[in-house]
């Protein structure tokens, strides 16, 4: 096994931890602005980007770890998470760190589903009001485009 190799596969776990930080901190971005269509869709935007870089990032260190340990078993990182829980402590610190940085994400995406959701139930009762006020407003309709609804009514 050479040091070169394990440099690299460590190097691309690195990538992967920072893919993960960086999904969090435009989550935590994300929250802490005012609710927006345009921040929303750059959320979205971001994340697409990420989903594609974890892919290769996933199929690299896949890669350079079949080249290191080709009798040991890889084909998601639960089986990386197995390995390096049972290596040198250098490797269970790597993990803590994955492990550290992908908690992190997931408490900040369930923070965004929360947020999202609120929104969503915000919007809901918004939307409730202002059918109730274009109900309203219906018995109020003009019989032709130039004649006045509410002196029509007065009549």
């Amino acid at each position: 096994m050479s040091e070169q190799s394990t440099d690299y596969l460590f190097s691309e776990i690195g990538r992967l931890i920072q893919l993960f930080q960086t999904l969090c901190l435009e989550n935590r971005k994300f929250l802490a602005e005012p609710f927006s269509h345009n921040g929303l869709q750059a959320l979205i935007d971001n994340r697409e980007y990420a989903s594609a870089e974890l892919r290769s990032v996933e199929s690299e260190i896949g890669e350079a770890f079949k080249n290191l340990y080709p009798n040991e078993k890889f084909s998601d990182l639960r089986d990386l998470s197995r390995f390096l829980e049972k290596g040198s402590q250098e490797n269970r610190r790597v993990l803590t760190e994955l492990k550290g940085a992908l908690q992190e994400l997931v408490s900040s995406n369930s923070q965004v589903e929360d947020f999202l959701m609120k929104q969503k139930s915000d919007m809901s009762e918004s939307l409730k009001k202002l059918h109730q006020g274009s109900s309203m407003l219906k018995g109020y309709s003009q019989p032709g485009s130039t004649e006045s609804c509410f002196f029509d009514k007065i009549k």
